[in-house]
């Protein structure tokens, strides 16, 4: 079993968007996916209800209520269930809270958009990376079309660590679909649905690049 951690420490970033999609692609890739949402808002785990509480993916309760402190013991369950990919959605800036997701992941996917400020504000969580030696990619999220910044973003990126070349635009298909318990494409079949799949083939690479290290 393998941890992927979707970390912002900026606002708006979009990864409940992105942990969305990406839980129904890797289902959909026949892998049996777990959610843990360790956001305060819990954004994510409202959104597996709407979507009718699956089996795949399926959210797993942390006790949240007793403290993040007990994040580890909820993965190792989850690998006791025999769940290929564990899917954690964090909150931005409770840093604390953040750090926790990073420590248990084998991969963590950093989204920010294509604004200095975002970019900036992803730091902390480039230095966390640092910090526990982990796996990371940062992806340009809610990019506007033939937006100028995308370029530049992407240039600027490769100072910080490692960056997938897909970008995922901002469409209403994501806005539309976190509201009734769908990933973009399931709204959009057509262009969100090639920019999710291109993620979710980036992200499968490093996490099969992931396992052969630690094999």
């Amino acid at each position: 079993m393998q941890v992927l951690s979707v970390c912002s420490t900026k606002g708006g970033s979009g990864k409940t968007t992105l942990a969305t999609a990406l839980a129904v692609a890797s289902s959909q890739d026949q892998l049996r996916v777990a959610l843990i949402d360790i956001d305060p808002q819990q954004s994510l785990a409202m959104w597996w209800e709407d979507r009718g509480k699956p089996d795949n993916p399926e959210l797993i309760t942390w006790k949240s209520s007793l403290g993040i402190r007990f994040l580890p013991t909820a993965i190792e369950r989850t690998a006791q269930l025999g769940f290929d990919l564990v899917i954690i959605d964090t909150p931005p800036a409770i840093l604390g809270i953040v750090e926790a997701g990073v420590e248990v992941s084998d991969f963590v996917l950093i989204p920010t958009q294509a604004s200095s400020v975002d970019l900036m504000g992803n730091q902390e969580v480039i230095k966390m990376m640092e910090k526990h030696n982990k796996d990371f990619a940062i992806v340009i999220n809610r990019a506007e079309a033939r937006d100028p910044m995308v370029a530049e973003a992407m240039k600027l990126l490769k100072e910080f660590g490692p960056v997938i070349t897909v970008t995922v635009g901002n469409r209403r298909a994501f806005r539309a679909a976190i509201g009734q318990g769908k990933a973009g494409p399931e709204v959009d079949a057509e262009k969100s649905k090639a920019e999710i799949a291109s993620l979710w083939s980036a992200v499968k690479r490093r996490l099969r690049a992931q396992a052969r290290k630690v094999a």
